[in-house]
């Protein structure tokens, strides 16, 4: 996407300098190919978050306690995989030959 708007500019920057009118229709149809893949981008973009936001908000009771219980079980599993280190820190014995 950018990369095309960048081959555009530089299409008609060399365009002007030669003054060629190939150049300058070259420079044209990058910039409307840029403008086609931009448009389509955004309107992607805008599809996805117009589907987000329509979900709805879950209002059961019992979806609300399943999703806490689940939050716990998650913030349990992250404990468990760090625990707290007792003490200092280890200190490992080298032998010197």
């Amino acid at each position: 996407m950018i990369a095309l708007e960048f081959i555009a500019c530089i299409c008609h920057i060399v365009a002007c300098i030669v003054g060629s009118d190939e150049l300058r229709a070259l420079a044209h149809l990058v910039q409307c190919i840029a403008d086609l893949v931009w448009c389509s981008v955004c309107a992607c973009m805008q599809a996805r978050s117009r589907a987000r936001l329509s979900v709805p908000i879950p209002t059961n009771p019992f979806y609300l306690l399943v999703a806490q219980q689940t939050q716990h079980r998650i913030e349990l599993d992250e404990r468990d995989k760090h625990p707290p280190q007792q003490g200092g820190p280890q200190l490992a014995m080298v032998r010197y030959c």
